[in-house]
């Protein structure tokens, strides 16, 4: 009950109070961290986030039909609140290639913090324009990101194709569902918990995902050990606290130097000296390091109330 309402509590405070995601692939003592860094130095005017909009006309940008639509466009991105002056191409014969079919120009952005759905009307807008001869398209890392759908189902899949895997070589949806609650809780708590480390080391975005991945995979097998070893002392005879003991103090051990392995791993990333990647790091070590303490804690608390009651709710098997 303790780890149920700490992981809560946990989860409360981090995802409530939990540092922002930090995108800046920026610093550290790299080559491009270097380049980046005198650029921003010599060039202030020239930093922030921006677009690119590519333009290819089959009768070429001249063409009336061509030019009403590109002009609209340009327009319209101009006068977005999001977005600084444009440049026509039209304006800046650089812009231009040579046959006059072929057209980009820069839009700058006035803020690098933009939101994905404040940059969406834009893509669609320029993605609508196009047509007649006239294709239009917006590129840079904002629009990528506004173009991007919502993550899908993909972990709900994995751990259901785990939880299938665990319910026929154990037989039985409990012994089947304490690895899966295990994993589940350690990960929740685990992230919350990076969330909260991200005050003090700043991670992107995308390190949620990894931690889960990665947590979810080690925490369902750091409890399969301990559950294995339990049911084979109770295969032996052994009462389920005996049991739950030499689970522990057995397959236990193998957990921690497991897991212990596999943070000293991921803190390998540091040395590349990336304050993006020392952040995932980070990250992704502090949910496996939960996951590890939780399947040597939480799990034989589940086993104690579980008793001899492991293998109910067993699978039929013909005989």
């Amino acid at each position: 009950m303790t780890w149920i309402i700490g992981v809560i509590a946990v989860a409360f405070v981090g995802f409530s109070y939990g540092a922002a995601s930090d995108n800046d692939y920026s610093g550290g003592d790299s080559d491009s961290a270097k380049a980046q860094a005198l650029i921003e130095k010599h060039f202030p005017e020239q930093q922030g986030d921006t677009l690119t909009l590519a333009i290819k006309a089959e009768r070429g940008i001249d063409d009336p039909t061509a030019r009403q639509k590109i002009e609209k466009v340009i327009a319209e991105l101009d006068a977005s609140p999001i977005t600084g002056p444009v440049t026509s191409p039209y304006q800046d014969e650089d812009l231009v290639t040579e046959d006059r079919r072929i057209a980009r120009t820069t839009i700058p952005l006035t803020d690098k913090d933009v939101k994905k759905a404040e940059v969406k009307p834009l893509v669609d807008a320029v993605k609508d324009a196009s047509g007649d001869g006239v294709t239009l398209g917006l590129g840079g890392d904002k629009a990528e990101k506004a173009e991007t759908p919502p993550q899908g189902s993909g972990e709900s899949v994995g751990v259901l194709a785990a939880a299938v895997i665990l319910f026929i070589a154990f037989g039985s949806l409990v012994a089947m569902g304490l690895p899966i609650v295990t994993g589940l809780m350690a990960v929740l708590g685990g992230i919350a918990l990076m969330k909260l480390v991200g005050h003090v080391v700043p991670s992107p975005d995308f390190t949620v995902l990894v931690a889960a991945l990665i947590g979810l995979g080690v925490g369902i097998d750091y409890a399969l050990f301990i559950l294995t070893r339990y049911k084979d002392g109770l295969q032996d005879g052994d009462e389920p606290e005996s049991a739950t003991v030499q689970a522990i103090t057995t397959a236990g051990h193998a957990v921690l130097f497991a897991g212990t392995t596999v943070v000293i791993a991921l803190l390998g990333l540091v040395a590349m000296g990336q304050k993006m990647m020392t952040g995932v790091a980070i990250g992704a070590s502090v949910t496996v390091l939960v996951t590890m303490i939780a399947a040597v804690t939480l799990l034989p608390a589940f086993l104690g109330f579980t008793g001899h009651k492991i293998n109910s709710l067993r699978l039929p098997r013909r005989t």
